[in-house]
């Protein structure tokens, strides 16, 4: 078992060709695995480094299997805006969304797995082999901050900023995009992951189909980019004269617009590459 301290380490950002208006997956089909189904692994694999950036946490570890699996609980979470607990929630081993665990380094066998949407807490990470039940090594003690949310967009919609007067019903909890308000990802989001594997397979219509029809529907949807996607060989007006490879659905400015009908969205990147 590893202890944690509360590391601020700064995530880069992700290039990525999108514009957004609007961070474990905790994976919502998946069940807590019960402490006692567990063993513990003796391999050399090991975690290598953790930490947590406001409201994700983080670990590595080196592994030579082909696949492995993260677990996240919670030893306390709180409301930001309160300082209230959240109750029940995150309270034994939960797996994380697989796209979240990768091989970062495969000259060095080194994972990472990155899990955002955990409010202000502390939480423990384990890393399993890829039968959910063999222990590669755990990391406890990993706090995490609160975002700063400042600013009108974080006011409720109707409620005055400034002497501008709340009127709408837009945005009852201020922008929480594809979370809760208290930090924690909604569990009716839709979550879609852009990587430069899926790049060609993800979808044009992500951010048009079953989205409604008006800029308040409300649908939350979350879209989570892991890696640089995309590249182009010069500047030039359109995608075939840039020699462009991008997903589907960007347009000539290398751009792929959210329009109407998609309140309640979040485009995040995932991890330091």
């Amino acid at each position: 078992m590893r202890q944690g301290s509360s590391l601020r380490k700064l995530l880069s950002g992700v290039v990525v060709a999108m514009v957004a208006t609007g961070a474990p997956t905790i994976a919502a089909s998946a069940a807590a695995v019960p402490v006692s189904a567990v063993t513990t692994s003796g391999a050399s694999a090991g975690a290598t480094n953790w930490g947590a950036w406001y409201e994700s946490a983080y670990a590595t570890w080196v592994g030579r299997d082909d696949d492995y699996r993260a677990y996240v609980k919670s030893d306390g979470a709180y409301d930001w805006r309160n300082g209230s607990p959240i109750e029940d929630w995150l309270t034994d081993w939960t797996e994380v969304d697989v796209e979240l665990v990768r091989e970062v380094d495969p000259a060095r066998d080194t994972w990472r797995v990155d899990i955002p949407g955990l409010p202000r807490g502390m939480y423990d990470i384990q890393v399993r082999a890829a039968d959910g039940t063999t222990v590669v090594d755990t990391v406890t003690g990993l706090q995490t901050e609160s975002f700063p949310r400042n600013g009108a967009a974080f006011v409720p919609s109707d409620q005055d900023v400034y002497r501008f007067p709340g009127s709408n019903n837009a945005a009852p909890d201020g922008v929480v995009g594809g979370y809760l308000p208290d930090g924690r990802i909604d569990p009716d989001a839709d979550v879609v992951y852009l990587t430069p594997e899926t790049m060609e397979a993800f979808p044009a219509t992500v951010f048009t189909e079953g989205r409604g029809a008006t800029a308040d529907a409300k649908t939350p949807l979350v879209v989570r980019v892991i890696g640089t996607i995309g590249s182009f060989d010069t500047v030039a007006a359109s995608k075939a004269a840039a020699g462009a490879h991008v997903p589907p659905g960007v347009n000539d400015s290398r751009m792929m617009v959210i329009g109407a009908g998609n309140g309640n969205v979040t485009v995040e990147g995932i991890g330091p590459s």
